[in-house]
């Protein structure tokens, strides 16, 4: 059990640090963008999706994907729960938006 939840914690860790480096480079995409936006007059939702779209690598169109899942590639290996977490997560991102 014991083994389990140091397991875990690493799991847990190493997905806190990659979210906080993606959210560092949104952010610095956001401000760089921001900068540009200001004298084309874009607006938040536009430019925060134009950010995303930057920092999102293109799929390869011949690359075989073993799911249809929104979670990224190092994350196809997280428990199921953590799996289904992230994706409402997600989904609630793109719905509902980040305030």
């Amino acid at each position: 059990m014991t083994e389990e939840i140091k397991e875990f914690k690493t799991e847990h860790k190493d997905i806190k640090n990659e979210l906080e480096s993606d959210m560092k480079k949104l952010v610095e995409e956001i401000n760089r963008l921001k900068i540009k936006a200001e004298t084309n007059h874009v607006n938040e939702t536009e430019l925060i999706k134009k950010s995303l779209s930057a920092l999102t690598p293109i799929p390869k169109t011949h690359q075989n994907q073993s799911s249809n899942s929104p979670l990224p590639s190092y994350a196809q290996s997280f428990s199921p729960e953590l799996k289904l977490e992230i994706e409402y997560l997600l989904d609630i991102a793109f719905n509902k938006g980040i305030v």
